[in-house]
């Protein structure tokens, strides 16, 4: 499997949806994620530091993302104090320079 790197203003944890939150709000605190892995278009998964897993699938599928031979950047607008919010967070591929919008993420792990 092909590991993404990621391409960060900051440096790259976990801000978890608290009891009863709903899980479209989830955000993940964006220093905690150790590494991604790029599963196919439309699906990522965050390795964290507390060795937690989050998969991640796409609004709409990312044509290329799987391809893409330079990664991904997130797209500065869509962090709030460092976090990626399920169904707000956006990544930019850096060679072909689509953007595609985050959904829902599920804990696998």
């Amino acid at each position: 499997m092909r590991m993404a790197f990621l391409s960060l203003l900051f440096l790259p944890g976990l801000a978890n949806a608290a009891p009863g939150q709903d899980p479209r709000t989830q955000c993940l605190f964006v220093p905690d994620i150790r590494e991604t892995q790029i599963v196919d278009d439309n699906t990522l998964i965050y390795h964290m530091r507390d060795h937690a897993q989050y998969r991640v699938n796409m609004l709409t599928s990312c044509f290329g993302l799987k391809q893409e031979p330079d990664g991904y950047t997130f797209v500065q607008d869509s962090l709030e104090t460092e976090q990626l919010c399920a169904n707000q967070a956006t990544i930019r591929l850096n060679s072909l320079r689509s953007i595609c919008q985050l959904g829902n993420f599920t804990r696998i792990k």
